[in-house]
This record gives structure tokens, sequence and C-alpha cells, in this order.
């Protein structure tokens, strides 16, 4: 073979195995990226042999490491053994573990308040659970993910030009609000709403037994708002005042006036509609607004005791503007959500108070959550007059005493 032919297959043949190349070498690439991303998520050290002769690429695995994601795993069981399903699914399940370092374990919680609550209740727990697993003592650290501290700010930074700025009650933030399953559906779906209220939802019509967190709900979206969307305007009433303005505009012969307050505003939150039984004049004007709102594209959101088909409404095309948005209940909470709401306050309200004790008033299934909260204001109450303990006998009197009920 001469050389020009030799030459000539040669070339040919770089030609042919040059893809074949690149894509060895961009296999190389990936399997570099992937050692990085390995050690730098587990502490792990892996070599690879890059030896461009052989057909097989070794990849030897060298474990250097605590894992901490597997400790952080199976202490989880151990804890999930020694508490209740509602007590661990709500202040254990969602600790996230971040890292191992040295004779440090570090975890993290979605918020403020509930890396205080873990802190108080459970972390004596949490250090026994991971050194029965590691049969090592290891310092335990939990603290709450920054991303979400901002929602636990108050109200008071937000910008002075915000003209509503003193209408909501700063404690009713999302992050106070007790979810369970019997407001989850209906919390979820008002926080979707208060993050974007340029979404295609338009009316959102909220309703539920008294004392179960309607006010506290819209309280949460009017905070959310301020907190992350300062430029927008929201206008919060009650029915009453509604009614109470709509007056005093056509007394002074303003009623243009009353119905711009609402069209300049981003989002109308009406509370307490049930009141509206019966009174046709106010049915008239508040289907007026209303429906002039929605045709502006305004977001509207109606807190009510009843389901808008249990109102007493003169005029059908009233009911028929609930028909444009979404209806969601706030019910019940049974034993469990009972629970957690008393774990929660009791807590936030600094009580020192037993399980059994706990228990004991939560098997009360009529009370609503505000009735819920009495009891424990009354019992905070007895501490800070007597300084004595909280005792079976002290729930059983004020329980049968009823004082904490609300009236009909």
């Amino acid at each position: 073979m001469d050389k020009k032919m030799s030459g000539d297959i040669e070339n040919l043949l770089d030609e042919k195995l040059k893809p074949i190349k690149n894509d060895i070498n961009s296999l190389i690439s990936e399997i570099n990226n992937i050692k990085n991303l390995l050690e730098s998520r587990s502490g792990e050290t892996f070599e690879f042999d890059n030896d461009y002769g052989s057909r097989d690429i070794a990849f030897n695995r060298k474990y250097s490491g605590i894992d901490v994601e597997t400790i952080w795993s199976e202490a989880k069981q151990l804890i999930k053994a020694e508490l209740t399903e509602v007590s661990y699914n709500t202040w254990i399940d969602p600790i996230a573990p971040i890292k191992l370092e040295k004779d440090t374990i570090y975890l993290e919680t979605s918020s403020l308040f509930p890396r205080d609550i873990v802190n108080r209740r459970y972390s004596g727990l949490i250090k026994t659970a991971i050194s029965s697993v590691t049969s090592q003592n290891y310092d335990v650290k939990i603290d709450a993910a920054n991303s979400v501290i901002n929602e636990e700010r108050n109200i008071s930074s937000k910008p002075k030009d915000n003209e509503f700025k003193s209408v909501f009650d700063t404690k009713y933030a999302f992050s106070s609000f007790i979810m369970g399953k019997f407001n989850r559906l209906t919390c979820e779906s008002a926080k979707y709403m208060a993050e974007d209220i340029s979404r295609s939802i338009k009316l959102l019509y909220i309703y539920g037994g008294r004392g179960m967190g309607k006010t506290h709900l819209l309280n949460a979206i009017g905070h959310y708002i301020y907190t992350y969307n300062p430029g927008k305007k929201v206008v919060y009433l009650t029915i009453d005042d509604f009614v109470n303005q709509m007056i005093d505009s056509i007394r002074r012969d303003k009623q243009g006036e009353f119905f711009n307050k609402f069209k300049d505003a981003d989002l109308i939150m009406i509370d307490d509609l049930q009141h509206i039984s019966d009174k046709e004049r106010t049915q008239e004007e508040f289907h007026r607004v209303i429906s002039g709102l929605l045709e502006m594209d305004k977001q509207v959101i109606i807190s009510c005791t009843e389901p808008p088909e249990q109102i007493n409404i003169q005029n059908d095309c009233f009911s028929r503007v609930f028909e444009m948005g979404g209806v969601f209940e706030i019910g019940k909470p049974d034993f469990d959500d009972r629970l957690l709401i008393l774990e929660k306050r009791a807590d936030e309200k600094n009580i020192e108070i037993s399980n059994e004790i706990l228990e004991l008033i939560a098997k009360n299934e009529d009370y609503n959550v505000r009735e819920l909260i009495n009891i424990l204001n009354r019992l905070r109450a007895y501490i800070n007059i007597t300084g004595g303990p909280i005792t079976v006998g002290l729930v059983e009197d004020i329980i049968s005493e009823g004082f904490f009920r609300e009236k009909d």
C-alpha cells in the first residue's frame, strides 16, 4: 500500500472516529459532573478511571462520611413511635436535615413558629433518637429556613403611603393560622389568591360556623399582600360596615363616591355576609357593587356562616353571582384537629399544660376554635392570678361553668 493510500485511510478513519471521540469526551465530562455533584452533597469521595484505552469506565465509590439524611430518616421512625400521628405529622415530619458538621447535626423547620415549638417541646426527644441511631452524643441545632422569615415581620414596616395599612390585625398572618383537615383546602385557596391577586379566580366564597377562623383568614390574606405586594390596595369591611357606608352615601347623595372606593381597590373582602338575609335593599345594592367589580376583573372574597344557597335572598340574580367563583367550607375540627389547635395555642401563650389535660379539652366535639382558645385564656388567667398548677379538676370546673361558650 503506497503512502498516499495509507494517508487517505488514516484521514478517513480520523474523520469517522472523530464523533466517537467527541461522545467519549462528553461522557467523561458528564461523569465528572456527577462525581462533583455527589461529593458536594454527601461528603464522599469518588474516583474514576479516565483511560481512553479501556472499554469500561471504572466507577469506584469510597465511603468517607455519615449520611445526615439517613440518620434523620431512622431517627424519625423512633420519634414517630413516641408521638400521636397529628403531632408527628405537624412538627417532626416536615423537619429537613441540613448537614452534619463535627459533633453537631443541623435541622431546619419551615418557619420561626414551628422552630420555637420543636425546640421547646421535642428537642430532647430528637436528641435521644439521634443518639440511639448513631450511638454517639451529637449536639442538635434546629433553626428556621431563611426563605420564610419575612412573613413573620410586622406590618408596620410597610411603606407609609399605603392608605390601607392600618386595616388588618398584624398577629393574624398565615404563619399563625392553624391548618388541619377541616380547613386545609380553604386555607390553601386563600393563600393561592393572596400570592397573586391577578390570577383568573375572581370570587372566593368562604363559609363555616362562628369562631372557626374566617376573619383570621381574611386578615391573613391582607397581611400577606401588604408584606409581599405592598403596592396593591385592599378594602376589607364587614357587611354591616357596607350597609352603614351605603346609607351614609345615599343620605349625602354620594353614591358614586361609595362605588369608587371599591373600584379603586385591587381586592375587596366582605366579612359576615349572613347579616344580609331579609334586607332586600341592601341585597340589591350589594349585587350591583359586586357585579360591577367582577365585570371590571376585580378580585372579591366573601365570608359567611352559611353556604350561598342557604342565605335568605330576595333576588335570584344575587345568588347567581356566587356561581362565578369558588365556594369553600371551613368544616368542624375533629379530635386530632382540636388537639393540634390547643397544642399550638398553648405553646404560643407559654402555658405549661399536660397532654392529658389538652386531650380532656379536645374531647368536647361541640366547641369551635374560638371557644377552645377561650378555655386556654381562662387557664392562663388562673395561672397569672394564683400561680397554681393546671389540674384536671380545674379544667372540669371551667368546662362545667360554660362561661367560655359563645352566646347565640
